[in-house]
C-alpha cells in the first residue's frame, strides 16, 4: 500500500504545511472562515461549495448571517411588523440605532439587519428560516434531519434603552437567554426541535405584547454530534489589512475590528469549548508588490489566534491561507501583471506555512498553472489535456469546456464563479489540495497524466477510505477506478487540437472568418469549420468563433 506521505511530499508547490493540520474530511473542528465576497455564504462560493463537497453528515453545525437569502439556512422572510432601519448596502462598519445617535459593529458580519418590530399582539411573524439542500443528491446536511436539532440565535442587546422583542416558535421549544448589558453580543434564545430536514421552516413569532428592537447577528443550526461546525465572517471588498488591525472601525466604509470584538463573537457562538479551530482565510487577491505583506500575514494570524485565547478557549488553533483561482484584481490590473501580484502573495503565504507548524497555505492558482478560466483556449486545453472538462453536479455532467461553459468558470467580471457548477469545480480542487492531493486523477501529483497513475490505482487496488486513487469516491478503490483512469489516459495521450476558428489564417479572429463559419452553415462534411467535431457546423461552433474573437 502506498502511503500517504508520497503525495504530501510531491505536492509542495501548491500546498504547504498540512501535515499535522486537521482534515474536514475525517476531523472533527471549527471551520472559521474569514472573507471576503468571495466567501458570501452562497452556492456559487468555493467555501460553502467546499462544506457541499464533503462526506455524507460530515456538517454538524452552520453559523449563518441574519439576512435574506444566506444558504443553506435561508432567511426567506421578515414579518410585515419588523421593518430594517439600517443600511442594507452596507458592507463593513455597520451603523445599528441610527434612529438613537448610533452605535457601530466592525465584524463582517455579512449585513445584519437592525429591526424595528411596530406596536402589537403576540405571535406576529418575525424570522422566517427554511433550510436548503446544499448541491442535489449529496446528504453532508444528513444529521441535522436525523435529530435532534438546536437554532440559536446570537443578538446584539441594544445600547439606546430599546426594548428587546422577546421571541417564541411553535415549530419546537423556546429557551429564552439571558439579558445582558447593553451592547453585549449573547445569546437571544434557541429553539430546540426533534429534527429538520430540507424544505422544512423555522418561524420566530412575537412571545408578548408590545414593541421593541432586535438585532441578531447571525443563527447557529447544530446537532448534539460530530463533525464540521462551519461559521464564517464575510463581505464584500474586505481586505487582509482589514483582518489583520486591532483597531475599531470609526464610520461608515471603515473595514476592520478589534481583537476584543472577535474575541467576543468566538466566545458567544462557541458550541464546544474543546473543539478545535481553524480559520480559512480566502479574499481576493490585492496588490502586493512594495508592501510588507508578510507582515500583514503575520498580524492576521496572530490577531485571529490571540482572539480564540482572549475568548477563554485553551484548544488547538490553525490558520488555512487560500490563493484563489486566477482571476481580475480590482478590474482595473492589467491581465499580464495578475501573475506578478498572485505570486507575490503566494511567496508570502508559502513562507508564513514553512516556517509555522500551525498555518498551512493552498495555492488553486498554481495548482492550475496560473491559468485564467476566462473562455479562452487555454482554459480549455487545459481542461481538455487533463480530462477535468467533464464535471457532475447534483445528477447531471456538465463539459467544462463546451457551451455554455466554453472555459469560462468565473463571471462576466472575472473575479466569482460564475455559478454553483463552476464553483463545486474549483471547491473539489480545493479539497484535493487540503489532503496534499493533485488534481483528480493526477495520483502521483507530478501534473500531468501517466501510465504511473494508472499503476498506482492498480497498487491501491482494494484500499478503502480517502485515497488519491478513488476516482469516482466511493470510498474504495477497485475496477471502476482502473476503467476511470484509463478513459483518463487515452484522453490524455492524443489531445485533441483546439479549435482554431482563424479559418483564413491571418493571425486573428474576425468577421472574415464569421463570413467563412456562416457560408457553410449546416453543413456535415467539413471538418475544417465542425470546431467542436460534432458533426455539423452550427451554432456550437459560431460561440466558439466568438469567445476567441481578436478584433
Amino acid at each position: 500500500m502506498v502511503c500517504l506521505s508520497l503525495f504530501l511530499s510531491a505536492a509542495t508547490d501548491f500546498a504547504i504545511g498540512f501535515e499535522g493540520l486537521p482534515d474536514p474530511h475525517q476531523d472533527d473542528f471549527r471551520l472559521i472562515v474569514l472573507g471576503d465576497s468571495f466567501a458570501a455564504p452562497r452556492m456559487n462560493r468555493i467555501p460553502t461549495a467546499l462544506m457541499a463537497r464533503l462526506p455524507e453528515g460530515r456538517i454538524r453545525a452552520w453559523r449563518v448571517p441574519v439576512t435574506p437569502n444566506a444558504f443553506p439556512f435561508r432567511l426567506v422572510d421578515v414579518g410585515a411588523d419588523a421593518f430594517q432601519v439600517n443600511d442594507s448596502s452596507e458592507a463593513g462598519c455597520y451603523l445599528f440605532e441610527a434612529d438613537r445617535g448610533g452605535a457601530r459593529v466592525g465584524l463582517p458580519l455579512t449585513r445584519p439587519m437592525d429591526l424595528r418590530v411596530a406596536n402589537g399582539p403576540a405571535d406576529r411573524l418575525i424570522y422566517d428560516w427554511r433550510l436548503e439542500g446544499l448541491e442535489p443528491g449529496r446528504a453532508v446536511l444528513s444529521k441535522f434531519s436525523q435529530g435532534p436539532v438546536s437554532l440559536k440565535v446570537i443578538h446584539r442587546w441594544p445600547t439606546s434603552s430599546f426594548n428587546t422583542v422577546p421571541l417564541t416558535t411553535t415549530e419546537g421549544t423556546w429557551i429564552p437567554g439571558d439579558i445582558l448589558p447593553p451592547g453585549s453580543f449573547g445569546e437571544l434564545g434557541t429553539c430546540e426541535l426533534d429534527q429538520l430536514s430540507v424544505d422544512d421552516r423555522i418561524k420566530l413569532r412575537t412571545a408578548a405584547n408590545g414593541a421593541g428592537a432586535l438585532q441578531a447577528l447571525g443563527a447557529i443550526l447544530s446537532s448534539p454530534s460530530d463533525g464540521i461546525y462551519f461559521s464564517a465572517l464575510s463581505d464584500e471588498s474586505w481586505s487582509y489589512l482589514g483582518y489583520a488591525s486591532d483597531e475599531p472601525c470609526d464610520g461608515a466604509g471603515d473595514k476592520k475590528f478589534d481583537r476584543a470584538e472577535l474575541a467576543e463573537w468566538i466566545s458567544v457562538t462557541t458550541l464546544d469549548p474543546s473543539e478545535p479551530i481553524v480559520f480559512l482565510t480566502m479574499l481576493s487577491t490585492e496588490i502586493v508588490t512594495g508592501q510588507e505583506f508578510d507582515f500583514t500575514l503575520d498580524d492576521l494570524v496572530q490577531q485571529s489566534f490571540s482572539a480564540v485565547s482572549q475568548a477563554g478557549l485553551d484548544v488547538p488553533v490553525s490558520m488555512v491561507f487560500v490563493l484563489p483561482f486566477r482571476h481580475s484584481i480590482g478590474g482595473v490590473l492589467p491581465v499580464d501583471e495578475e501573475p506578478i501580484e498572485f505570486d507575490a502573495t503566494w511567496e508570502a503565504m508559502s513562507q508564513l506555512a514553512d516556517e509555522r507548524e500551525d498555518v498551512g497555505a493552498i495555492s488553486l492558482y498554481h495548482l492550475t498553472d496560473g491559468i485564467r478560466f476566462d473562455g479562452g483556449q487555454a482554459g480549455r486545453r487545459w481542461l481538455e489535456d487533463r480530462c477535468l472538462n467533464l464535471h457532475s453536479f447534483g445528477d447531471d455532467t456538465y463539459n467544462l469546456s463546451l457551451p455554455p461553459y466554453l472555459g469560462m468558470l468565473h463571471d462576466a467580471a472575472m473575479i466569482h464563479p460564475r455559478d454553483e457548477v463552476a464553483a463545486t469545480f474549483m471547491a473539489r480542487l480545493l479539497r484535493f489540495a487540503w489532503r496534499g492531493w493533485s488534481w483528480p486523477g493526477d495520483v502521483d501529483a507530478d501534473g500531468q497524466l501517466t501510465t504511473a497513475d494508472r499503476d498506482l490505482v492498480l497498487q491501491m487496488d482494494g484500499q478503502t477510505g480517502f485515497s488519491p486513487a478513488d476516482l469516482n469516491e466511493d470510498g474504495v478503490v477497485n475496477l471502476a477506478d482502473l476503467d476511470e483512469i484509463e478513459r483518463r489516459l487515452d484522453c490524455a495521450s492524443d489531445p485533441p487540437s483546439p479549435p482554431n476558428p482563424d479559418f483564413n489564417g491571418d493571425g486573428s479572429v474576425n468577421y472574415e472568418d464569421l463570413l467563412i463559419l456562416l457560408a457553410n452553415w449546416e453543413a456535415s462534411d467539413i471538418d475544417e469549420y465542425d470546431l467542436n467535431a460534432d458533426g455539423m457546423v452550427d451554432y456550437v461552433d459560431l460561440l466558439i468563433l466568438l469567445s476567441d474573437w481578436s478584433i
